[in-house]
């Protein structure tokens, strides 16, 4: 997190961490300077948010470590006072230690042993009120907790990482404290990112021996991944594929526009091209995107690919420069990998209803630069120059429970495995026939 922000390393940051478990801890705080960390202070795993997340996750029917998202897209649907009386339970669990930068057990039970607990605690209660409760007690909790800690420091400039962090809407509470003036969470913040900060902890320890080699780079986009298309699949795979009668496929002379007027049309379009997007947020890369106006569009997309579970929302893409119209963003905060939720305008709610959340008009936004993905960004800039809007709704390109695709061959099997009816493969579209389509 701290090395991989968009901050210069001159002067004190916070880094903040809290996940479920890891070499015996939950959370940590941190200052650093320079190629310098110093620990403060660290709560043992015994006292984990994260768990008691995951356990409400589990005890709702979901996986653990996996559909906390979805607890998380249900919570907003809870009546308060509901929801309320769920966070009065969960307060009893964990509460923040008098030192103000750790955790403390309020009850002899270890969050990894709460599952009981919770049964009898929860029983005959409604589920979106469990669901609103515990993401009551998780914001709340985390608020308090980095409120805290910039009262202790006196730093204003804060980054986190761990999974915890994936919880956009805990983001959002923590990124409104005032006292916050640059703030930054690692993209894909759980234990998959544990690699990238390996290298850069080890790169700067090479620095501080040898400080003539090449300075720390931060990260610059997350398009980290392989190419969807092979040099020469023009000649191999795509005229085999072209054997197939249910399909047809055109070369267009300028893809971004013949994209655009596509999803116009309302037509539901997946998009595979470039270097795949890493991490848990599919940024445009390999997505399944489609007009936001529209809200037949959320329907078309859960009942013929996604699946997905009725409650949950898709996310706008949104050029930079049009981001202020539609984001309530008062601070001004550049989020290019959805790890932030935004309150959002009157504008937004009435133009790209279908990519925010239906319940409290929240989006998890992707903010498009055009420097960190040109094509992208050409794409939606040519739709808000057929539509009038900046914005184009965008969810991963996978069925319900894989992988977001990775290649050629992952996308053509999802595509012909779904109610997709176009794939864009670089600058060709794939469209099946049997279907009323632009091309």
């Amino acid at each position: 997190a701290y090395f991989g922000s968009p901050f210069n390393l001159d002067m004190d940051t916070l880094i903040i961490t809290c996940d479920g478990a890891g070499d015996g801890l939950c959370a940590t705080v941190s200052i650093a300077n320079g190629f310098n960390i110093n620990r403060l202070a660290a709560t043992s795993r015994k006292a984990s948010l994260g768990k008691i997340y995951s356990r409400v996750t589990y005890m709702l029917g979901l996986k653990p470590w996996e559909h906390e998202y979805k607890v998380m897209g249900l919570a907003p649907y809870a009546e308060k006072t509901y929801a309320i009386e769920i966070k009065k339970i969960l307060d009893k669990l964990l509460t923040l230690d008098e030192d103000g930068l750790t955790f403390t057990l309020g009850t002899e039970l270890e969050t990894s042993y709460i599952y009981d607990y919770l049964r009898e605690a929860f029983e005959c209660k409604r589920f979106d009120a469990i669901a609103g409760g515990v993401q009551m007690f998780t914001e709340e909790l985390l608020k308090k907790w980095v409120e805290s800690i910039i009262k202790e420091t006196g730093i204003t400039r804060v980054v986190f990482g761990g999974g915890v962090f994936m919880n956009v809407k805990a983001n959002k509470i923590i990124s409104e404290i005032d006292q916050i003036e640059e703030f930054f969470v690692f993209p894909s913040c759980g234990d998959e990112s544990l690699s990238l900060g390996a290298a850069w902890f080890e790169y700067a320890e090479m620095i501080k021996k040898n400080e003539s080699i090449k300075p720390l780079q931060p990260l610059k986009n997350l398009y980290l991944g392989g190419a969807c298309s092979e040099n020469n699949f023009e000649n191999t795979f795509l005229k085999k594929l072209s054997e197939n009668k249910e399909i047809s496929i055109n070369k267009s002379q300028n893809i971004s526009f013949d994209l655009a007027k596509i999803l116009s049309l309302n037509h539901v379009v997946a998009r595979c091209s470039g270097k795949m997007e890493w991490g848990a947020r599919a940024l445009g890369n390999r997505s399944i995107l489609a007009n936001p106006k529209d809200w037949s569009n959320v329907e078309k997309i859960n009942s013929k690919i996604k699946k997905r579970d009725f409650w949950m929302p898709f996310a706008p893409s949104i050029l930079r420069e049009k981001a202020s119209q539609y984001l309530i963003n008062p601070k001004d905060y550049f989020s290019p990998y959805m790890m932030l939720a935004f309150d959002t305008t009157d504008l937004a709610q009435k133009e790209i209803g279908a990519a925010i959340h239906p319940r409290d008009k929240t989006a998890r936004a992707q903010i498009v630069d055009k420097t960190m993905n040109f094509d992208y960004w050409q794409l939606i800039n040519q739709f808000y120059k057929l539509t009038g809007t900046p914005c184009i709704l965008n969810t991963s390109f996978n069925l319900h429970g894989y992988p977001l695709v990775y290649n050629l061959e992952d996308a053509i099997n999802v595509f012909m495995n779904s109610g997709l009816n176009y794939l864009v493969i670089e600058e060709f579209i794939i469209k099946k026939n049997n279907s009323n389509n632009y091309l």
